[in-house]
């Protein structure tokens, strides 16, 4: 038996997307997605992902929530 991928063209909710923490691609559900170089900029940063089930591509948003001391 042969895994299908089944891709949905709109893609899930931001709220699902976080939900499952990203790990998955949004297009086709597929684990198996790359992350790309981060930029940074005032408190936020975004990551270009790309999916290598689907090869459809998004940016992945994040934001400052504090930080530590090392």
């Amino acid at each position: 038996m042969t895994d299908t991928v089944q891709e949905n063209t709109e893609g899930i909710t931001d709220a699902q997307h976080v939900a499952n923490q990203g790990a998955k691609c949004p297009y086709c559900g597929a684990d198996d997605t790359v992350g790309h170089e981060i930029t940074t900029s005032d408190g936020k940063a975004e990551q270009e992902m790309s999916c290598n089930a689907c090869d459809r591509s998004w940016i992945d948003e994040y934001s400052l929530s504090g930080y530590r001391p090392n």
